[in-house]
C-alpha cells in the first residue's frame, strides 16, 4: 500500500531490488490522487534504477505497470477515492515487441495530452482504437488528477480490448528531467 505522504525514494528502491532478485516485479495499491501519484513517481525512480544497474550479474530489463480498478472498501471514508492496483512485471528488450517496433520507427507513433477534468471514458475508447491499429500511444499527463484520469483511462482501454485478446503495458516516465520536480508539475508519460 503506498500512501500520499510517503516518500518516493524508498518505495523505488524496494521496487528494484524486489524486481532484481525475484521472478516477479511487486504490485501496489493506491487509494486517492496523492497516492496514485506516488506510486507512479516511485515506478519512474524504480525504472530508472533498474535500467541503469550497475550489477553486472543481473541481466539489464525494464519495468512495465499494468493499472487495474480495485473497489475501496475503507468503511471509514465517506467519499469514494480512485483506488488502483498497479502490477508491476519486467520486461526485457528481446521479448517487448511493440516497444522494439515503436522504437525502431515501424509501429505508428501518437502522442494524446490528458487534462485534469478529461473524460476517462473518452479517453479509454481513443486508447483502444490506437490499440487496435498497432499505434505505440503515448498518454501525457501534467499533474495529479490528469494523472489519475489517465491511468483510469488506460485501465478502462484495458476492459475494452478483452474482447480482440489485447493488453496495454505502461511504461511511466517523465517527458522532461527536472531538478525542480517539487516545484513544477511534471508531464508525465505512460
Amino acid at each position: 500500500m503506498v500512501a500520499g505522504a510517503d516518500h518516493v525514494q524508498p518505495i523505488a528502491a524496494r521496487i528494484a531490488d524486489m524486481s532484481r532478485h525475484n521472478r516477479c516485479a511487486p504490485a501496489l495499491l493506491s487509494i486517492g490522487h496523492p497516492s496514485i501519484c506516488t506510486a507512479i513517481k516511485a515506478i519512474i525512480v524504480a525504472r530508472d534504477f533498474v535500467l541503469h544497474s550497475r550489477d553486472h550479474k543481473i541481466q539489464v530489463f525494464d519495468l512495465t505497470c499494468q493499472p487495474a480498478v480495485r473497489q475501496n472498501t475503507n468503511q471509514r471514508d465517506s467519499t469514494p477515492k480512485p483506488a488502483l492496483a498497479l502490477h508491476l512485471s519486467r520486461a526485457f528488450a528481446d521479448t517487448d515487441k511493440m516497444a522494439s517496433a515503436a522504437s525502431n520507427g515501424t509501429a505508428q507513433k501518437t502522442q494524446m495530452p490528458v487534462v485534469a477534468g478529461g473524460d476517462p471514458d473518452l479517453i479509454a475508447k481513443i486508447l483502444a482504437a490506437q490499440v487496435r491499429e498497432r499505434c505505440a500511444v503515448t498518454l501525457e499527463a501534467k499533474g495529479p488528477e490528469a494523472t489519475c484520469i489517465a491511468m483510469r483511462a488506460v485501465c478502462q482501454a484495458r476492459g475494452l480490448l478483452e474482447g480482440d485478446f489485447l493488453d496495454i503495458r505502461c511504461k511511466p516516465d517523465y517527458a522532461t528531467k527536472s531538478m525542480h520536480a517539487s516545484v513544477t508539475p511534471q508531464t508525465t508519460r505512460f
